[in-house]
């Protein structure tokens, strides 16, 4: 509803700047196991906790 591209295949992953965690969708961002769409395993505490900080970051820098 918001707008988000998804992968057309069986794990429907959402489109993002693996970067920066931004969406195709401006200023809408997604972090943690979401981001892996159907494949939650792909994301754990452990490889996404660095999502806020950069989702934080490029927001930051973005106002500047």
């Amino acid at each position: 509803m918001m707008g988000i591209d998804i992968s057309d295949d069986i794990n429907l992953v959402p489109q993002l700047d693996e970067s920066n965690f931004e969406t195709n969708t401006k200023g809408v961002y997604l972090a943690g196991v979401v981001c892996g769409g159907m494949n939650t395993g792909k994301y754990f505490i452990e490889n996404s906790i660095n999502h806020a900080v950069n989702i934080f970051d490029h927001i930051q820098s973005t106002k500047e």
